[in-house]
């Protein structure tokens, strides 16, 4: 009983440290709200492209999307059973 207490409190302490968004360690705290501009070249072309810019909010949001749609599009190909 005193084992699961202690585990609950130690449990609830990095869940709080955690939630706080405490920094690790020698790690620079980033800044959601920073404007961040990235060249996408067309394919076939070196020298043609477009600058997109968006907070690195948006920036995680659109890489999180991109990652979750690739999984959906995997995991349907694979749900068919076909060969």
């Amino acid at each position: 009983m005193k084992n699961s207490m202690v585990f609950a409190a130690v449990a609830a302490a990095s869940l709080a440290f955690t939630a706080a968004g405490a920094a690790e360690p020698g790690k620079p705290q980033l800044d959601d709200d920073k404007v961040i501009c990235k060249k996408s070249v067309d394919t076939g072309s070196l020298i043609r492209g477009k600058k997109r810019c968006m907070t690195r909010k948006q920036w995680n949001q659109l890489a999180e999307a991109t990652r979750q749609q690739t999984m959906d599009g995997q995991n349907s190909g694979s749900a068919s059973g076909s060969n």
